[in-house]
């Protein structure tokens, strides 16, 4: 099923039951919920795998805003490059999960970004490309408890020792004037409690906007009697 059109109609047979006006915003959230844990088959796959929540929300998104044409299929930004020209970068995000398995697609692509600037890979093929890879069965041990020989070298002793950053988000903020935007959040926090020491909060996500607010915060932070001193 590999024409556009039929790729299409498949999906708008994911959301259709989403269409009803009558339907309650709990009612759509159980159907959301149900079909997310159903697994189906997919086109030109011969697996069988639920359909996310996200991909249902953009799918019926896309379609309230655009109809039936949403739907289609849009062309991969990458399309024509071999899998090695993006080795590097699929490399790179293979060696961040295994500092710290937890971190998601979204704190991927924006160390991404910091470290090799502009990126023409997407969310989906970096996801396809990592759970392709022969390393990501480690990852997935790690996720799963069953493999702690690399996160013992990141344990700390007493607070302050160590302080990571967490990006997280799209998420929705409705402001004092009624206008609700999306932001992401990015937290620093001590290893050792797990407090979260500082935040910013940003609409627009980038490596400078990473960096940037990493280094506002950190040297906050260090005004602190009890933190490290920056140079």
């Amino acid at each position: 099923m590999s024409n556009p059109w039929e790729i299409a109609t498949w999906r708008f047979e994911m959301i259709s039951a989403l269409l009803d006006p009558k339907l309650t915003r709990a009612q759509k959230r159980r159907i959301i919920r149900d079909r997310s844990k159903r697994a189906v088959q997919w086109p030109d796959s011969p697996d069988l795998r639920p359909v996310g929540k996200s991909t249902l929300l953009r799918w019926l998104k896309n379609y309230c805003e655009k109809g039936f044409l949403g739907l289609m299929p849009k062309a991969r930004k990458d399309k024509g490059l071999a899998r090695s020209d993006r080795s590097i970068q699929v490399n790179y995000a293979l060696g961040l999960l295994y500092e710290q398995p937890e971190r998601s697609l979204t704190q991927l692509m924006l160390y991404l970004e910091l470290e090799f600037g502009t990126l023409s890979i997407s969310r989906s093929t970096l996801s396809r490309d990592l759970h392709a890879h022969p390393a990501f069965q480690g990852i997935l041990r790690r996720q799963k408890g069953t493999d702690k020989k690399l996160r013992d070298l990141y344990e700390t002793g007493q607070p302050h020792d160590s302080w990571q950053l967490d990006a997280k988000g799209p998420f929705p903020v409705t402001l004092i004037n009624g206008k609700t935007i999306r932001v992401h959040v990015l937290s620093i926090l001590d290893d050792f409690s797990r407090y979260i020491l500082g935040f910013f909060a940003w609409p627009h996500p980038s490596g400078v906007w990473l960096c940037a607010c990493s280094l506002t915060v950190l040297r906050l932070m260090t005004q602190r009697s009890s933190a490290p001193a920056l140079p």
